[in-house]
């Protein structure tokens, strides 16, 4: 009995161990496959992240892409446009009014002349187009692509520039024409910042009007003072834009203008909306040296 029961406690505790190793073999097992599985869903993780990445800048370049190209399409045909406006001023032979006609010659003619119905055909264009078509003149002009004395389209800027200065009473038509200007003069691109200057002019002109401070509105006494105040708001308004440019957005609006406010189209005529000079002393367009 003793012997049996000797054997009995051997093949018992035999059998524990066993059972034993084969447990810590099972969960040893259970532990390795948790261990892959828990790799394979962090390189899923990683790889998922890393795809998702990659579409998200493949998203970003499409999105840039199809900016770019809005871009040069809209540049493209503005430009196209205003060489078509531009050639039809220019190359224009005839027009009529009350009957009777009215030549306009063409660029580089010994004495070139320009007709009143293309002056009030012009003066019927919008604001943004007269601004468009005269800013591309005075990059022309720049450029020394041209020259005022014989070119029809200066001759005609010249003529209608005076009366252009009645856009000084609408801010917002102003906004409009100065805005196409800069960017025909200037050949800046970025919408963003074309509409944020053509609301800061617009707000300058607000001002302006309220203040008085519109050419309109020159007074014939104490002009000096109006000019003061004038050339006042014009360098505010000029340094927000200039604010807005990279430093080569700003190197050739400097060249380009004095300042937003007023009509200065660079042409020779004389012309210049800034009211004093570096010395101080107070200047007026109709009164420019």
């Amino acid at each position: 009995m003793s012997k049996a029961k000797t054997a009995l406690l051997v093949i018992v505790g035999a059998a524990a161990l066993v059972y034993l190793a084969w447990q810590r073999q099972f969960r040893d097992r259970i532990e390795r496959e948790d261990q892959d599985l828990r790799s394979r869903m962090e390189s899923l993780q990683n790889e998922n992240e890393e795809l998702s990445a990659r579409v998200a800048n493949l998203q970003a370049v499409l999105d840039r892409n199809q900016t770019e190209l809005r871009t040069l399409t809209e540049r493209v045909a503005r430009l196209n446009r205003q060489n078509a406006e531009l050639a039809a001023l220019r190359d224009a032979k005839t027009s009529t009014t009350n009957g009777s006609s009215l030549s306009l010659t063409s660029k580089g003619a010994a004495n070139p002349t320009v007709s009143q119905a293309e002056v009030a055909a012009f003066l019927q264009r919008s604001p943004s187009e007269q601004g468009q078509l005269l800013g591309s003149l005075r990059g022309q002009a720049l450029a020394g692509q041209i020259n005022a004395r014989t070119d029809t389209n200066a001759i005609l800027a010249g003529m209608v520039r005076e009366k252009l200065e009645d856009l000084e009473k609408n801010p917002a038509a102003f906004a409009d024409f100065q805005s196409s200007f800069i960017r025909s003069a200037t050949g800046l691109e970025d919408e963003t910042k074309l509409s944020q200057i053509r609301d800061i002019i617009e707000k300058t002109y607000q001002q302006a009007v309220a203040d008085g401070l519109d050419s309109s509105r020159r007074p014939p006494q104490g002009a000096e003072e109006w000019a003061l105040r004038r050339d006042a708001l014009d360098r505010q308004a000029t340094k927000q834009v200039e604010d807005l440019l990279t430093p080569e957005e700003k190197a050739r609006f400097s060249r380009a203008f004095l300042g937003v406010m007023g009509i200065d189209l660079g042409i020779g005529d004389g012309a210049r909306h800034r009211f004093t000079t570096p010395g101080g002393a107070v200047i007026f367009p109709s009164k420019n040296p």
